[in-house]
């Protein structure tokens, strides 16, 4: 390939031969057209002296636009390398023909977005506008029954091997297999609920997991403690596993965790619509422990863990496709397309910084018909005045550029009519250098700071650098989201804390999804979501009533134990007998069975909102503590299966069980609440 400066040259001598007023500085103009839409060949100055012109020649062509000029430029430029078509030629990627600094070659004509942010899938299409989606659904809809039946299926089969002695002996294990396989218990979707429920719950607290389960201390925390037993924890937490070790398919091939980042990924992209701009970052997963996969970052926040590559919604932070960095010799071109690849064909613009932007990675962008905007640094393909003004520093060099003051800025546009490229050469604190192609030379502004004044100013700005500012936050937001109430825990396997970063995902989106179904966004284009904090709070005690546990019971009574409750049998209660020949035999008939609001109770709450005097009737009574002692307990909650009214608690769990614990039930810790205060009546009577 020839160099730059014949590419130069023939510029700088096409332009010589028009008129010095066509190609003014800072002319910013169609293709061919001036400002007010005629061709700038057609429209010569005014002059009231001067001599009409005579009409041209009938048979002589008339003088071509710049447009055209252009093109007949770059067709000769192509013909002197002997390259039929530079789009495909590998040999022309490396290159890209720059006109001179301050001609102006037009603005570009940009593709439309073809997209609209939100959900692309509601989450409840049928549900009335007075329901709201619970933090639960949108939870479900991220870590779905499909991800939740993997992770128990490969942890059951870990388990199995270890107690087989098939599963490899880590390094570090002094016995093995180890004691807690002979009191494992086979992994369920309710035991899978209560140990996510014990890590969003721990993670809101701030409590590290080793104080969760001591008592009498100020750290302790008893309605944690409450949800599932030290053991059980540790067993599920020591025996997780996602992937069996022979598998390496799935997302980039990776072992151990592959199918089940893939199944996440999916996920992602297919319930949320991100708007135009996306950003691109990087994003780090803290871990101390050994692999190949491990990055050290001195003099970072996250120092040394996994670092991930990621697209983000820079309005919501929702993370919409990522992936791992392995050390396995991929470029970062590469990485760039094959996210990119992700988004094809919506006219995104993906917002990056210097690491990830080069001449050659735009290009190939623009191929995929997405655009980009980052910094750059040198060596990236970019004209050579301004690399050289970058690498200087100085503000001799920035002079000579033309950008004396701060807020002045030149730029300049490759002659290619096929890869619209914009160079930029900003003079901010020091040179600053962008490369985009979505913007030509519009100007902009940012704020700064300056010495002797308050508070901070605007200062002048390229459009592309205010751009950069406003929408390269998109994965910062995530990690922000991410690390206020992150359930990170320690741990020596790699797998595990992506794991961690995967749950921790599928929380912050999920709250993305549960401000778009309940709140919608703003006039100004952005989204109320709701605080990290309380969101993560109301989906750790929604997992818990999920899995048959009663919140009531296990948040206001100290001295109940979901797994040793010491209430016993008193006159109030019925025979065991007869109480399980009242109830319906259909219950054990299938597994689909959900707890909801009932569907009366509902009706009566539209006409309640529509009418604030309507009477709301009085709530239906629970089948199971009236089949237990013969006296109502109220509820509005029901089996949607079934249709009988049921606590979401202890009732709706030991109803479809073949032989129920009825001292798990609502009103059995009713009455031994009363037992108990009847007793502390009679005791203080004595006293």
């Amino acid at each position: 390939m020839g160099s730059v400066a014949a590419a130069v040259a023939a510029t700088v001598a096409m332009w010589d031969e028009g008129s010095d007023d066509e190609m003014s500085d800072g002319a910013l103009y169609v293709w061919g057209a001036d400002e007010h839409g005629s061709d700038l060949e057609d429209d010569p100055p005014e002059d009231d002296d001067a001599v009409p012109p005579p009409p041209p020649a009938a048979a002589g062509p008339g003088p071509k636009s710049v447009q055209e000029r252009v093109r007949d430029m770059w067709d000769q430029y192509m013909l002197d390398h002997k390259i039929k078509n530079a789009a495909t030629d590998p040999s022309s990627r490396h290159f890209a023909p720059w006109a001179p600094v301050g001609v102006v070659l037009g603005l570009r004509v940009r593709e439309p977005f073809q997209g609209k942010a939100g959900m692309k899938q509601r989450i409840r299409p049928e549900r009335l506008n007075t329901d709201s989606v619970t933090e639960l659904e949108c939870f479900e809809k991220m870590f779905t029954s499909e991800m939740q039946d993997r992770v128990i299926e490969r942890t059951n089969a870990k388990v199995d091997l270890i107690k087989q002695g098939a599963y490899p002996r880590p390094a570090r294990a002094k016995v093995w297999p180890p004691k807690w396989t002979e009191k494992w218990e086979p992994l369920t979707k309710q035991r899978l609920m209560l140990f996510i429920a014990v890590h969003v719950a721990r993670a809101v607290t701030g409590v590290h997991e080793t104080y969760v389960w001591e008592s009498g201390k100020l750290t302790s925390t008893p309605g944690i403690s409450r949800i599932l037993p030290r053991d059980s924890y540790t067993m599920i937490k020591s025996a997780l596993g996602f992937q069996a070790d022979q598998e390496a398919g799935g997302f980039q091939q990776l072992p151990k965790i592959g199918e089940l980042m893939d199944l996440f990924r999916s996920r992602c992209e297919t319930r949320y619509q991100p708007g135009m701009w996306l950003s691109l970052d990087e994003m780090m997963v803290r871990f101390t422990g050994t692999t190949k996969y491990k990055f050290t970052r001195e003099h970072k926040p996250i120092s040394e863990g996994l670092k991930l590559f990621a697209l983000c919604c820079p309005t919501t932070g929702y993370c919409y496709t990522f992936r791992l960095e392995k050390r396995d010799g991929t470029s970062i071109e590469s990485t760039v397309l094959a996210l990119a690849e992700r988004v094809r064909g919506m006219r995104h613009v993906i917002v990056m910084d210097n690491l990830f932007t080069s001449v050659r990675t735009f290009k190939a962008l623009l191929n995929f018909h997405t655009y980009a905007v980052g910094t750059a640094r040198v060596g990236r393909g970019l004209p050579k005045a301004f690399e050289v003004a970058k690498s200087d520093k100085k503000k001799s060099a920035l002079q000579a550029a033309g950008i004396p003051d701060k807020g002045d800025f030149v730029y300049a546009q490759t002659i290619d009519p096929d890869m619209p490229l914009t160079a930029i050469l900003w003079h901010d604190s020091g040179p600053a250098l962008f490369l985009s192609s979505f913007h030509d030379g519009e100007t902009g502004a940012v704020l700064r700071r300056e010495a002797g004044k308050s508070g901070r100013t605007q200062v002048q700005a390229p459009k592309a650098a205010s751009d950069y500012n406003a929408y390269m936050c998109g994965c910062d937001t995530a990690d922000q989201k991410r690390a206020q109430g992150s359930v990170m825990a320690k741990t020596y396997k790699w797998y595990i804390a992506l794991f961690h970063w995967l749950l921790d995902q599928c929380v912050t989106n999920a709250c993305v999804l549960w401000a778009c179904e309940n709140r919608g966004f703003q006039e100004d284009g952005s989204l109320d979501q709701p605080r990290t904090r309380r969101f993560r709070l109301a989906l750790a005690e929604q997992l818990v009533v999920k899995a048959g546990l009663d919140l009531h019971m296990l948040v206001n009574d100290p001295q109940v134990s979901t797994y040793r409750v010491r209430a016993s049998t008193g006159s109030d209660m019925v025979a065991y007998e007869q109480t399980l020949a009242k109830l319906k035999p259909e219950r054990l008939l299938d597994n689909d069975h959900y707890v909801d609001c009932h569907n009366l109770w509902k009706e009566h709450c539209v006409l309640r909102a529509k009418d604030p005097t309507h009477k709301m009737p009085r709530k239906w009574n629970c089948v199971l503590c009236w089949a237990l002692t013969g006296k109502q307990f109220t509820t509005e909650f029901c089996c949607t299966r079934c249709n009988v009214t049921l606590h979401p608690g202890g009732c709706f769990k030991q109803y479809h069980l073949p032989e129920p614990n009825l001292q798990l039930t609502y009103a059995a810790g009713m009455l031994m609440n009363a037992n108990k205060a009847r007793q502390n009546g009679a005791a203080a009577g004595q006293e």
